[in-house]
């Protein structure tokens, strides 16, 4: 059985970044709060922002991460 990561990476690439810069541009707050959201339910061991849009970056969200880091809302 793949992981969710290996799912990503063996589909076309940007693929996966398609719905969500769809959903930046729709309302990039609420793409920030659901980044910070994720950071805070870390626990153990604790999680940033930085650690959440890395990680999603390694899951095959470059373009989407590249441009919530470009223009920071949080």
């Amino acid at each position: 059985m793949q992981t969710a990561e290996a799912k990503v990476r063996t589909g076309r690439r940007g693929a996966a970044d398609e719905p969500v810069r769809d959903q930046i541009s729709l309302d990039r707050s609420v793409i920030y709060a659901s980044v910070q959201q994720i950071a805070d339910s870390w626990t153990n061991p604790p999680g940033s922002i930085d650690d959440v849009l890395d990680r999603l970056d390694r899951l095959g969200l470059a373009i989407s991460v590249a441009e919530l880091r470009s223009r920071p809302g949080l």
